[in-house]
């Protein structure tokens, strides 16, 4: 369930109400509450917890990046929605 994240961020970025501006904002904020999240697992070990965090920061990153694409072409489509005569 961890995993789905940038599915839930494109589903929270479609309805309005995440943007990619925020998501940059808050980047801290979202990097601790991976972390605690990654804690919150089962890990035998640190060295464990460490190999479930990285993945899971490099998702919230492409979270990020996939919320500022879906943006980007959301506002391309309008411009050329308004633009044809």
């Amino acid at each position: 369930m961890v995993f789905e994240l940038p599915v839930i961020v494109l589903g929270l970025v479609s309805i309005g109400v995440l943007s990619s501006a925020t998501l940059r904002k808050n980047r801290r904020l979202g990097y601790f509450v991976v972390a605690v999240v990654a804690l919150g697992l089962p890990g035998p070990d640190p060295v464990t917890t460490g190999l479930e965090l990285l993945p899971m920061w490099a998702l919230f990153e492409g979270s990020i990046w996939l919320a500022f694409f879906v943006e980007r072409a959301r506002s391309d489509a309008s411009i050329e929605i308004v633009s044809t005569p």
